[in-house]
Order: C-alpha cells, then structure tokens, then sequence
C-alpha cells in the first residue's frame, strides 16, 4: 500500500501478511491500531518529509487487550523507519502502546537516518507497562537534531536490547528527558540493556519546568556508555540529577563499552582472569540553576546511585567480578574496590565532589546452594551478607557572597580518600571573597566596576587558585581608557562578549586597557579607538584637521613675529585656564571625550529636535592617525607644544642674526615675550605629560617559567606575575627601572614648578615697595652690610610699574635703572596683582599633579573644589585685571568651574558604591554628563563672545581714534594752506604796490 503526501510523492509502504489488522491513515499521520496476530507483520516506512507545524505521531501502534488470543505463539512486529526530515511544530517517529498484554511478543524497530530542525521530537516511546513477556530490540542509527526540544528513548515494562549511535543534539532542550528506561519485575534474568555510542548533545539545556534530567534509568536495566558519548550543557536548571539511576526489586547498572587499564578482583581477591575496569564518557555542566540567584545554590547532582545493588554487578564505577557475590567487610571495599571517576565536569564556581559507599545487605541468592546462609565465604561477614553499594557525584557551589573561577573536574584530582565506609574524590574551586569592585550575582557570575582593569578571571584563577592579592590584581585604570558602553559581565563563568573592561576600541588583553585592538587606532579627540587600520590610508577629516593645524600654527608664529610689544592680555589667561581645568573635571568622572565636540552636538541635537537618549561619548567625529596608539596621541600634545616653541626660538635667532644693530634690542624682548605667550598656551599640556609619567602601578602579568615542563615537548609552565609598570602606559616598566627615565623626570618636574618660582623671583626682584620678595632681599642685604661693612645704604624704589616706566627716562639720568623694566611691562601691564601670573601657573599645575596623581574618586574632585573655590575667593578679593569686564568675566567661569566640578559627584558616588547599572541610573548619569558638556561648551562660548565684544569695542575706538586724526590732520594741513594762501597774497600786494615805482625809476 502507497501513500501520498499530495505532491505525488511516496509517503509509506505497507506490507501485512494478515488480514484481521486495522489500519487509517490521514493526511501525513500514519497511524495503525493493530491486533497481535502471531504472525510476521512487517512495516516499513521509506521516506517522510513534512514542513508541517504539528506531524503528530509518524507511526502509532496500540495493543488492543480485548482481541487476544489464546495462543501461545510469539507475535512478532518488524518496523524500519529511514530518512525522517522534519522541521518545525511537533513529531514522533515512532509510538507504542502495548501495556498490559499477558501474551509474549516482540518489537524490532530500526530507525535510521532522522533530521529535525526546531522541532519537538520524540523517537521512539515504548509503554508495555504491566505486559509480563514484552520484548524490545531495535536501534536509532545515523540522527541529527538541531534546535527545539528532543527525546530520545522512553521505555517501560519492556526488555530487550536497545541501540542508540551516531546520534548528534545541537542546541536542543531536552525535555522531558534523553532517555528514560524503567524495567520494574522480580525476574533476575530479564533486563533492558540499552548501548550508546557516539550519542553527543552539545549545547543543550536542561530546563526545571519540563524535564526530569538527562538519563533515567529505573529497575533492570543496563545502562552501557562508549566513552565517544559526549554531554555538554550549557544550562541546567532542573532540580533531578543528569542521570539517575533507581533501584527496583533489581538495581540497574551503569557499565562503559571499554575498559580501563585496572586490574580486576575475584571474590574480594586480586585476579588475573577478569576484565578490567571501564573508560568513561564526557559530562559538562556550564551553568546551574543557583547562578542566577546569587544566593547558597543546591547541588548540582551529575550522577545519583541511591542503591547500587550489590557490587558483583557489572558497573563502571567499581572493579569487574567473576563472582556474582561478594563478601567483604566495608574498610576492605573501600581500599580494594573504590575506582576514580573520569571526564565529569561542574559549572564555574562549583566544587566537585564523588562519593561511593559501602555497606552489608542481606542478599536472598544466600539463602540457595552452595551457600544456604550457613557457609558464607568470608568469615568477616554475616553468613547471608553481601556488599553492596551507592554512589553519586555531585557539584556544589560556592557561597553567598563568594566566587570562583575554577570548574570543578573529575580529571583536576585523581585522588581517592578512604574513610571508614566510604571513598571521596573532591576538587576544590578555591572560592574566595567577593571583591568590592564586583557585584557579584552568584559564583561565576559577575559586573565589574567601570574604571578598574584585571586579567581575564579563569586564567587567574587557573595559575593562582584563587590565591592572589585583590589590590596587585584589580587595579584602577588611567582616566578615560577603562570606560566601556557596557562595563565587563561574566555570566555562568563565560565572558559576555558585548561587554567590556575598556573605552570603546581598545584591547581588553593589553594590562589597564593601554594599546588599540588589532586593526584599530587611536581618536585624538578622545579617549577611544576608532576601525582603522594601520594600514590603510588617511581619513578626509584627519588630513583637513591636521592642514588646518598646520596653518594656525603658521599663524601663531607669525602673529608673534608681527604683533606690536604691547601687555599681555587678560583675555588670553581667562580662556586658558577655563579650558585647561574644564577638559580635567570633565575627563576626570569619565566624560571620556572633547568636551568642544560633545557640547557643540548636545547643543544641535536640541535645536534639531534628534534623540538626547544618546550618550555624550557617541560622538561620530573623530580624528584618527592610522596606526596610532593612546600613548602616541598622549605624547603628540606635548611634542606639538615643543615644536611650536622651538620653530619660534630658530626663527627668532636667525632674525636677529639678519637684523641691524639699532633692532636687536626690540627682538630680544620679542623672543622672550613671545616664549611666555607659548608656555601660557602650552604649559597646561607640558605639565600633564611630566606628571602623567609620575604613577606607577603593580599590574599582574602572565609570564612563562625558565624551566619547561618534564614531561612535555618544550612546553612552559606559567605563573602570574606582579610588575611594576607605568599607570599611562602599562606596556611600558615603571620609570624607577630605569635611571635615564629617572633623570628625564627629575628635569621635567623641575621645569614645571621651576620655571613659574623663577617668574616670581624675577617679579618680585623689581625694586618696588609693594614686592615682598625685593623687601627681603634689601633687609638681608641691610643686615650683611651692616654685619660687614658697617655701612648703610638708603633703599629706593619707585611706587609702581606705571611710574617706573614714566620716569625711566629720569632713572637712567640718575643711574638707578632696572634692565627689565620694559618685559615686566609687557607681562604686567593689564594686572593689579604682580604676582598673579605666577599663581594661576601653579594652580593649573596643581589641578593636572591631582588629575594625575589621585585616583578617580570622591577625594580627587573635593580637591578640585578646593582649589577652584580658593582660587575663586583670591579673584574675588584682589580683582587682579585693571579691566572690570575681565574681572567678571573670570568670576563667572570660576562659577562655571565648580558648578561642572560638583555634577561629577553623583556619577563617582555611584561607581564607588558598586552598584548594579540600570537602565534609570544609566539614563541618570547620561544627562548629567550632557549638563556638563553643555556647560562646558557653553562657558567657553560666552568667553568667545565677551572677547569678541571687547576687542570689537577696542577695534571701533581705533577706527574713531584714527578718524579723529585724520580731520585733525586735515584741519591743520587746510590751517597751514591758508597761511600759506595768506602769505602769498600779502606778497603779492607788496609786489604790485613796487612794480609802478619799478617802472617810473626804470626809464
């Protein structure tokens, strides 16, 4: 009989040679209900493939109790099944329903060649439950399952000898469980034997809701297992052990295809005739249920014997008897007869643990010949005692509050430790505190605090077992290289791949997240790495960024080399030391970025109604040298500032090489000027790269040993390491190593604070009554003199800056003239306070050595505020410029200053406490990183307006002043045409008042 799935394509073929069978087929259902006719009764089913959202059972056989017969012949059922494809919806190959049949009968099936995608499938299930004489043979050959749900084999009541291999399971839930063979009777020589071999299930989960565990298996029943059966879970979340074996009248046994390399024993003797003990199959667990609470988690169970039976069955987990009986005592077994178990694996963070127990139990097969309960064949046990066992292997996680990295593993300890009835083989995980910059959610599952770096936690505790010291190994990283989108996750021990210990870019691998992964390169911009590989060629923004910096250095210099000597002005140190502090406090909580370009976009994106859900640090604008790394960008700013002063300096010697005598003069003045005008500019930038190579930080660094391994093929062994390494750069040693890095450091630093001590020595050295710095001079002067000479000498110095110059000409006819009267002009000209140059030098000094020096936290930015508000009250108290717009205008960017300053509170108080990210409190932090960058940009802004208005005021007065000029030029010239027109005419009266007289005394 054909049957057709409507494509004209043949579905099934039937052959019968009864005619009292029933039979119905529907659609693609082919379904049989069938009275055993104890004849042969074959079916086959050739090919079926179905796209069909629920197939239902493929072959449905049901026993009718109320046709028996009363023959005694065996009724046989032959079924093959080859080439199953299915994909979505539901299927079962194959269902039995035979149970309660009192007559003897027999089911061979054979199904080969099975392929289902996503779908809820059931090979085979076999209910003869309460038929006495069911039997069972038959095999799954050649099946491949991807995805949904799967069963495997489920049996009861049957006997028979079932066979599973090349059987593969991807991804798929196992549900209710892979195999589930239950043969309850009291006959010792029936039982289920069931072979798997090459059966895999990898990346399977096992879910509480609807599955029983992996492998039960109850009764008498033989569980055989090649060691090529592999079982890997990434979640197991049921509360039944993976596999479970149950005790009925008989025990069931779990027994291997190979042995092992152990010798055998025969009656509790050392024998040479036996088999030897078996090889094992692979069991992994990768995550429990007790993850996800981050609480104390129940075991794990892997293998649960509760009653072995005696131990002369065959199992895999105690040596191989000739003997079906064994007599001993329980110190005996568990010396001589406790074996290893092998490829069982837990989940991080869960210790494992196997235990096997003896113990005596009457054994009724005493009771008979030859031993009749009174000839027992040890005198140490009771006369109808034999040993039996039990047995289980079980994972156990770590506590509340504690994590490991570490998996627990049969192979990690292949130790057995004998106790006084029972034998232990345990692996530790070395659960240890958890640190305070993780939340921890269970005990291989945790955040990391954004700002921290420490190598990848399975090594770790691979090489240390946990033993590490938490402040060498978890370090804080340098501001703005460990800010990732998504601070770092593990989850069941694995590292979630969308998160991140580092800033957008850079290589989670490199100790404090130092170089650009592979194929990336630095943002001169911020803090991350952008695609681009060194390799290929420049950007179109790069190119035009770097030729418009290039041409603005071009004319700086050239604006040094024009500009008038006229005094410094105010303007120029109010928007320098606004920048310079603004790009700190806004760096220093992890803006991350150019406060200039997050600002200028918050600004547009509320003028252009775009989304502000968008953090400050998704700025699209990047500038990128191919191949850079963050230490070359970070050093580039300070070679910048170099060059631009030594371009000028070269510049300057040879002008002054060229000029005439009568110039050089004016040029010195100018070099040195224009020196002080780069080193306001960049002094800011020089002082962060001096300090920046200050902190030095342990990191812990995997190193191989010198020695290799004795046993292995050149192998190293490796061990983690603490080296001290510098906090900019970690790839780099600490400059303490090297003493040339040393004497570099030791120039830099006394640049940075020397050069601003000299300005004010300098300053102060003016003769004038208000510079303490000369009073003391003179008095130390006055007092060696006087300790000397004896002598006594009259102190004279002009009142001001301003008088000095006027009456210079004066003090020079007097001989008392200061030779730098004129420079401090210049530096001076617009201030009230002489030495106020020299403070706000020291003050960005001060906030860049913070900025550096402390770590990121709540003492670094109360420190800010300290200096800004002090800062502030001297500004307000001594109004340092002789202008009163620049006077206000500094105070309000003082204001400015510690408004941002005190938005980096909330978000520094928030990753101090280690509190778990959300959503709301992600959201939160955003907005107030926009504030500041809006602030920010917005502070700058108002500088540039105030400038622009006060210099386009000046630019209007000099057009008004050279207008007035001019007509009182024109004025004077049309005075002096006048006279000249008047002289004229009077001369030309007198010359015709004697031209007559000319005439008559002519002839």
């Amino acid at each position: 009989m054909y049957v057709d799935n409507g494509a004209g394509q043949t579905v099934a073929r039937w052959n019968a040679g009864q005619v009292n069978v029933q039979y119905s087929v529907t659609t693609a259902i082919f379904g049989v209900t069938c009275r055993f006719s104890y004849e042969l009764l074959s079916f086959s089913v050739l090919l079926f493939h179905s796209n069909s959202s629920n197939v239902g059972s493929l072959i449905q056989l049901t026993a009718l109790s109320s046709l028996q017969s009363n023959t005694t012949q065996e009724g046989e059922m032959h079924i093959i099944v080859e080439s199953v494809s299915i994909r979505g919806g539901s299927a079962q190959v194959l269902n039995v329903r035979s149970a309660a049949i009192d007559l003897p009968f027999t089911i061979f099936t054979t199904v080969l060649s099975i392929y289902s995608q996503d779908n809820a499938l059931r090979v085979i299930d076999a209910d003869c439950e309460g038929s006495l004489r069911a039997s069972l043979f038959g095999r799954v050959e050649s099946a491949v399952v991807s995805g949904g749900s799967a069963q495997l084999f489920q049996s009861s009541g049957a006997s028979g000898v079932f066979n599973l291999s090349s059987v593969h399971l991807f991804d798929v839930s196992v549900s209710p469980s892979l195999l589930d063979v239950q043969q309850y009777n009291d006959d010792f020589a029936s039982k289920m034997v069931v072979h798997l071999s090459n059966v895999t299930c990898n990346g399977c989960s096992v879910l509480s809701e609807n599955s029983d565990g992996v492998v039960r298996v109850g009764g008498s029943v033989m569980l055989v297992l090649s060691p090529s059966c592999l079982f890997l879970f990434n979640t197991y979340t049921s509360t039944f052990p993976v596999i479970t074996l149950d005790k009925g009248v008989t025990a069931p046994t779990i027994d291997s295809t190979v042995g092992g390399e152990n010798e055998c024993v025969r009656g509790g003797e050392k024998g040479s005739e036996c088999t030897s003990d078996s090889a094992w199959f692979h069991l992994e667990v990768a995550a429990s249920s007790s993850l996800s609470d981050g609480g104390d988690g129940a075991s794990l169970y892997l293998l649960s014997i509760s009653d072995g039976g005696f131990v002369g069955n065959h199992s895999m987990l105690l040596p191989q008897f000739s003997d079906e009986v064994v007599q001993t005592t329980n110190v005996d077994a568990v010396g001589n007869y406790s074996r290893l178990t092998e490829h069982l694996s837990c989940p991080f963070g869960y210790a494992y643990t196997y235990t096997i127990t003896f113990r005596q139990e009457y054994d009724t097969r005493l009771e008979n010949g030859p031993y009749f309960c009174s000839n027992p064949i040890s005198s140490t046990a009771s006369s109808c005692d034999a040993l039996a066992y039990s047995a289980e292997a079980y994972c156990t996680p770590c506590s509340s509050g504690t994590i490991s990295f570490l998996r627990g593993s049969a192979d990690a300890n292949r130790v057995m430790v004998p106790r006084q009835d029972h034998a232990t083989q345990h692996d530790d995980v070395h659960c240890r505190a958890c640190p305070s910059t993780f939340l921890c959610a269970g005990p291989a599952s945790i955040q990391a605090q954004a700002g921290y770096w420490f190598p990848s936690l399975p090594r770790l505790w691979q090489y240390t077992n946990g033993a590490f010291d938490e402040k060498e190994v978890i370090v804080k990283c340098l501001s703005g290289a460990c800010q990732p989108d998504s601070p770092l996750k593990y989850t069941d021990g694995s590292l979630d791949l969308s998160t991140s210990l580092c800033t957008s870019g850079r290589d989670m691998s490199s100790p404090l997240c130092s170089v650009c992964m592979k194929e990336y390169s630095a943002d001169l911009l911020s803090d991350k790495c952008i695609h681009q590989s060194p390799s290929s060629a420049w950007p179109v923004t790069s190119v035009l960024f770097f030729v418009f910096a290039f041409m603005l250095v071009l004319a700086y210099l050239v604006f040094l080399h024009l500009k008038p000597l006229t005094p410094q002005s105010p303007w120029l140190r109010i928007v320098l030391n606004f920048y310079s502090v603004i790009g700190i406090l806004y760096t220093s909580a992890g803006g991350g970025g150019s406060f200039v370009i997050d600002g200028a976009l918050q600004i547009l994106s509320i003028f252009t109604s775009t989304s502000s859900n968008t953090s400050n640090s998704d700025s699209s604008f990047y500038i990128v040298i191919p191949g850079a790394q963050p230490i070359d960008v970070y050093l580039a700013k300070g070679v910048l500032s170099a060059s631009v002063g030594l371009i000028f300096v070269l510049s300057m010697i040879l002008r002054y090489l060229f000029a005439r005598a009568q110039h050089r003069d004016n040029i010195r003045k100018r070099l040195v000027f224009g020196l002080f005008s780069v080193l306001l500019i960049s002094y800011s930038s020089l002082s962060d790269i001096v300090f920046s190579f200050l902190p030095c930080t342990n990191v812990t660094v995997l190193h191989p040993l010198n020695s290799t391994l004795p046993y292995s093929t050149g192998g190293f062994i490796q061990q983690y390491e603490s080296e001290s390494r510098l906090l900019i750069h970690a790839e780099w040693d600490c400059w303490r190593i090297h003493p040339f890095s040393v004497f570099l450091l030791v120039l830099g630093i006394a640049f940075v604070f020397g050069f601003p001590f000299g300005l004010l020595i300098w300053q102060g050295l003016f003769p004038s009554g208000d510079r303490w710095v000369h009073q003391l001079v003179q008095r130390f002067s006055t007092l060696k003199c006087l300790q000397g000479r004896r002598t006594k000498e009259k102190d004279r110095s002009s009142s001001s800056i301003r008088a000095s110059s006027s009456s210079q000409t004066t003090s020079r006819g007097k001989g008392t003239s200061w030779s730098g009267v004129s420079l401090l002009f210049l530096l001076e000209g617009h201030l009230r306070v002489w030495y106020w140059d020299a403070l706000l030098f020291y003050r960005r000094a001060l906030f860049q050595l913070v900025f550096v020096v402390m770590p990121i936290g709540v003492i670094q930015q109360s420190l800010f505020v300290v200096l800004t508000a002090v800062v502030l009250v001297l500004h307000v108290h001594f109004r340092p410029y002789d202008s009163l717009a620049a006077n206000y205008t500094e105070t309000v960017s003082y204001l400015l200053l510690l408004f941002v300053n005190m938005l980096n509170f909330p978000a520094i108080a928030f990753s101090s406490v280690t509190l778990q990210e959300t959503s709301d409190s992600r959201a939160f932090l955003q907005s107030l990183s926009r504030a500041q960058s809006v602030l920010a940009f917005v502070g700058l802004l108002l500088l540039a307006v105030v400038m622009g208005g006060v210099y386009s005021l000046k630019l209007c007065s000099s057009v008004r002043s050279c207008r007035r000029r001019s007509s009182k030029g024109d004025a004077s010239r049309r005075r002096r045409k006048d006279i000249h027109m008047a002289t004229s005419l009077e001369l030309d009266m007198e010359l015709t008042e004697c031209s007559p007289e000319r005439e008559i005394r002519g002839p």
